[in-house]
C-alpha cells in the first residue's frame, strides 16, 4: 500500500506549488508588460533616425508601361522606384476596363510633431524639423471611369507602411500601431489635429492610356503629384 503523505507535508507541497505557480506568472507578466514593450521601445528608438528619414523620402516614383489595349480595357504593369530609379519589388500587373485610369492617393501631411512620438524620447526638435509640412503618400488603388472607386485594386497595403518606407526589418509593435494609425487619420478630421496632422485626405490623378507608352507617376513630399506619358522608342515597342 503507498504512503499517504502526512497533512503538513501535503501543506508544504501545496505551498511550494503555489509559490512556483506565482513566480511563473509574474514572470509572465513582467515580460509581457514591461521587458518586451521595454526592448520594443529600446528598438524603436534605435530606428527611429532611419524610419523618420524613411517617411520624409522626397518623392515617390512608379513607372507604368501599357500592355496591352482593347476598345474595353487596358492592361498594363506597375512598377515603383527607390530615388536611384532601381525597383523596389517585383512590378504588377492590373486590367481595368476602358482607357482612363485613376490612382487613389491617400495624402499624410504635418503640422507640427506626429504626437506618438512624443512618447518616445529623442530630441523632439530634430523630428519636428525633418516632419514639419512634409508629406506622406498612400497608394490606395486604382480604378477607371468604367470601374468604380470601391471596386478598384488595391496597391499599398493597409496598415503596413508602402515598400519606399519601410527600412526592411521587422516591425515592432509600436511601429505596427504607428502606420495602422496614419491610415485612420483620413477618416477622422479631429483625431488627425489632435496628432499634429494638417491635412489627411484623398486624391487622384489620372490619365488616358494609349498604346505603346509608358507612364510616369510622381509624387513629391510638399504634396504635388503628377502622372506624365512618355513615348516607347520604337526598338521596345
Amino acid at each position: 500500500m503507498a504512503d499517504v503523505p502526512s497533512p503538513r507535508k501535503l501543506v508544504n507541497t501545496l505551498f511550494l506549488m503555489a509559490i512556483v505557480g506565482s513566480a511563473g506568472a509574474g514572470a509572465y507578466l513582467a515580460e509581457k508588460l514591461y521587458y518586451r514593450p521595454m526592448r520594443e521601445k529600446e528598438i524603436l528608438i534605435g530606428n527611429l533616425k532611419e524610419i523618420v528619414d524613411h517617411m520624409t523620402r522626397e518623392k515617390r516614383v512608379a513607372e507604368i508601361k501599357v500592355l496591352e489595349q482593347t476598345p474595353e480595357y487596358t492592361r498594363f504593369k506597375f512598377l515603383e522606384l527607390d530615388e536611384d530609379n532601381e525597383p523596389i519589388s517585383k512590378p504588377r500587373e492590373f486590367t481595368v476596363p476602358g482607357h482612363e485610369v485613376y490612382f487613389d492617393m491617400l495624402v499624410v501631411k504635418f503640422t507640427e510633431s506626429f504626437k506618438p512620438l512624443d512618447e518616445i524620447t529623442l530630441k523632439q526638435s530634430e523630428i519636428d524639423k525633418q516632419l514639419l509640412n512634409k508629406s506622406i503618400f498612400f497608394f490606395l488603388r486604382v480604378f477607371s471611369n468604367k470601374l468604380k472607386p470601391e471596386d478598384g485594386f488595391p496597391i499599398d497595403k493597409r496598415n503596413e507602411p508602402p515598400r519606399p518606407y519601410s527600412i526592411g526589418k521587422g516591425m515592432t509593435g509600436l511601429e505596427e500601431q504607428l502606420w495602422k494609425d496614419f491610415w485612420t487619420l483620413a477618416a477622422d478630421p479631429k483625431k488627425a489635429a489632435e496628432r499634429g496632422v494638417r491635412a489627411a485626405h484623398g486624391q487622384a490623378i489620372w490619365t488616358r492610356f494609349e498604346p505603346n507608352k509608358y507612364y510616369v507617376i510622381e509624387v513629391r513630399a510638399n504634396g504635388e503629384s503628377s502622372i506624365k506619358p512618355v513615348d516607347l522608342p520604337a526598338v521596345l515597342r
